[in-house]
């Protein structure tokens, strides 16, 4: 059995428990929780039943799960038609179908009409949501089946039609091919590489490292392609890729199928030369061009840009995210900060360590108290962090300070903990901002234990998660894994790796919660600027960008660069990097982007200056 992406279920002594044309039927709470489940997961479900329609809808609507099934077919007509009216109508390969009936004969009608299709009896239902055939795709929003919801309209709706082509025209189908951004979608490209059959003409799969050469090859043209008509938007449905006149890789998902689209697209690139593997729904032809198809007039647009709406988002890091941050607001998202700052003009504080931010809840006042007359590093604002002042839509969380900070033990307190310079060195020893006072009354009180362990940092996370709402999107930033040729850099590439597994396994292991993985942002040396932990300008414009993929993906905000501040910013940017980064740079770029932006044309741009606590609106 192949992955199954559609359930078609029987009712009577299947679905439920007796026979509707006899009386009452009891629908079994678990039976419900399965098609929600299945829903979730991204598999959908139908109906074939030998009942009255009415009668079958009014039993599933008064259980609140009508909504949840396409396609229904139910009537005193043979089991095997209807099924195989279903298959047609869905578009998926029968071995992705999964038909469960009680009655032995139906399934055995069902295989005869419907070659290749799965049938099994209610024996099944028990540990359905336990195989793994039906592990399925996480799919809360439930996309999929809004996307079939469309399907079965449209179907609806070209019955009224004399001819399919008249009901393609009164669609008024719209396409976008978009040229710009495409690694921006490169998750959804990937899938489409893996997953189409039936309209992928090229049949060459590629890894998601083998895509990246592609797209970023200037020998390849290449694109996605975006669909919406009157009944939705169908989002992005396939991807070329074009070199010397020749696709090299061309496929479509399913859910366009019969629209045309292949051989629009096909047509806009010029009929390049292509050689079909294997069986293909669709011929393509030379010279054809499906007239009811119109090119999307803004077709600039990308999947950067939706509505707007109003979200309580929070930036919470070092110098990642404060860097990230500028390109943001740029965007036009607003949002509230805390980034690290100067405490008396010497030390850099970080209250987004996620040792300080557990603290911050879990130490007594007496505790902070002390930390804060004993460690010359903090003081009365370290503890007032942002992050469990207010709920959230959305938490930007980078704990990179913890992969290589140091990490200090209060002599008369072993759960007390402090965080500050180096991993590998006590600060003492490398860092001459203490007077010699402040560091008898240190040495005093605190013991050196190396880095933050991984173990505590998953157990900080963790913590952190517990601690905000389970509906707060909350997106991760891990660390560079380049090799840096510098005496302090010894061993961060293979420190950068521990720590972020860590951070990884917990974007997988807890709902709503997801990883912006630096690794595929950032490849060489040359990305960074003094350490592992800086970057380059053009790798902060991409995270932002990453930043705002991800809230697109979850439809809560996102918004284009404006392609004249893109460019100024990106100027400025390049101008400024070439001074060594350090401190003083960045607060430079903090006291003086007003005037600079002002002074190159951008009206009423301001970059928030964080103030001394490290607060922004």
């Amino acid at each position: 059995m192949e992955n199954i992406r559609l359930v078609i279920w029987d009712m009577d002594e299947t679905f439920w428990k007796g026979t509707l044309a006899e009386g009452k039927v009891v629908i079994p709470e678990f039976h419900k929780e399965i098609i929600i489940e299945l829903t979730d997961r991204g598999i959908i479900n139908s109906i074939s039943s030998k009942n009255e329609f009415d009668k079958v809808k009014a039993v599933l609507e008064r259980n609140q799960i009508w909504d949840y099934f396409v396609f229904p077919k139910i009537s005193w007509d043979s089991k095997g038609a209807a099924v195989k009216s279903i298959v047609e109508n869905v578009k998926l390969r029968p071995e992705t179908i999964l038909f469960i009936d009680d009655n032995i004969t139906n399934l055995e009608e069902v295989k005869f009409f419907v070659p290749g299709i799965n049938v099994a009896s209610p024996d099944i239902i028990t540990n359905i949501l336990d195989d793994k055939h039906f592990i399925g795709k996480n799919d809360k929003k439930h996309s999929r089946l809004e996307q079939y919801k469309i399907l079965e309209k449209k179907i609806i709706d070209e019955k009224q039609f004399g001819s399919n082509e008249e009901f393609l025209v009164q669609s008024n189908i719209c396409v976008d091919i978009v040229r710009e951004n495409v690694l921006s979608e490169l998750d959804r490209i990937h899938e489409l590489n893996q997953r189409t059959n039936q309209l992928n003409y090229t049949k060459v799969r590629l890894t998601k490292e083998e895509l990246i050469e592609v797209i970023s090859n200037k020998d390849y043209d290449t694109g996605f392609v975006v669909v919406e008509d009157n009944y939705g938007d169908y989002g992005i449905v396939g991807f070329f890729a074009c070199k010397n006149g020749k696709l090299e890789q061309y496929y479509f998902s399913c859910r366009i199928l019969g629209l045309g689209i292949e051989q629009w697209v096909y047509a806009q690139l010029n009929f390049p030369e292509i050689k079909a593997i294997g069986n293909v729904v669709v011929a393509l032809t030379k010279d054809y061009i499906p007239q009811w198809i119109n090119l999307k007039q803004d077709n600039k647009k990308t999947s950067m840009e939706t509505t707007s709406k109003k979200v309580e988002m929070l930036l919470l890091g070092g110098c990642d995210l404060e860097q990230t941050a500028f390109y943001l607001e740029q965007s036009g998202v607003e949002f509230y900060s805390q980034f690290n700052y100067m405490v008396d003009g010497r030390f850099e504080c970080h209250p987004d360590s996620s040792e300080v931010l557990r603290g911050s809840q879990t130490y007594s006042k007496v505790d902070k108290q002390y930390l804060i007359d004993n460690c010359p590093f903090y003081d009365s604002n370290t503890f007032e962090n942002v992050l469990f002042s207010r709920t959230y839509d959305v938490i930007v969380y980078s704990p990179l300070i913890d992969f290589s900070y140091g990490m200090y033990k209060a002599k008369n307190n072993p759960d007390l903990y402090v965080m500050y310079g180096n991993k590998d060195f006590p600060t003492l020893s490398t860092y001459g901002y203490m007077s010699k006072e402040e560091q008898e009354i240190f040495n005093t009180k605190f013991e050196f234990i190396g880095g933050m362990s991984t173990e505590r940092l998953k157990e900080n996370l963790d913590w952190i998660r517990t601690r905000i709402s389970k509906d707060t999107l909350l997106i991760c930033l891990n660390g560079s894994e380049v090799e840096i040729k510098h005496p302090y850099e010894v061993r961060r590439k293979e420190l950068h790796q521990e720590m972020n597994k860590i951070v990884e396994n917990f974007c997988e292991s807890n709902a709503n919660t997801y990883l912006l993985d630096i690794t595929k942002i950032i490849k060489s040396d040359s990305d960074h600027t003094d350490n592992i932990r800086h970057y380059t300008r053009k790798i902060y414009y991409q995270i932002a960008l990453q930043i705002l993929k991800i809230l697109d993906e979850c439809d809560i905000v996102a918004t284009e660069f404006n392609e004249k501040e893109k460019n100024t910013v990106k100027n400025e940017y390049k101008r400024l990097s070439k001074r060594k980064h350090n401190l003083k740079v960045d607060e430079y770029v903090r006291q003086n982007i007003k005037k600079i932006l002002r002074k190159l044309g951008i009206l009423e741009l301001a970059y928030n200056i964080r103030n001394k606590w490290g607060h922004s609106r």
